[in-house]
């Protein structure tokens, strides 16, 4: 869903979040609040998930990939999915 740089705006985002199912919140390396929601095993189910939430609202969400609770880029996780 995107990360919030500033947490004074966190209880705004929770509010905004709450309809949605799964959603996760972590802090980053940067001092901002990470909003995530659902996993995916390929590219396009993700896709198709990040076009509901922009249908919602979540304009600024977009698709990110982890391996090992590490953020990696996609292009590594397409390698992985081969």
């Amino acid at each position: 869903l995107g990360p919030l740089k500033k947490p004074l705006f966190e209880s705004s985002m929770d509010e905004r979040v709450k309809e949605i199912n799964g959603v996760e919140k972590q802090p980053t390396a940067s001092g901002s609040i990470r909003y995530t929601t659902g996993s995916f095993p390929k590219m396009d189910a993700a896709e198709k998930y990040r076009k509901e939430l922009d249908e919602k609202g979540f304009t600024d969400a977009f698709i990110i990939a982890t391996f090992k609770d590490e953020v990696i880029s996609i292009q590594e996780a397409t390698e992985l999915l081969k």
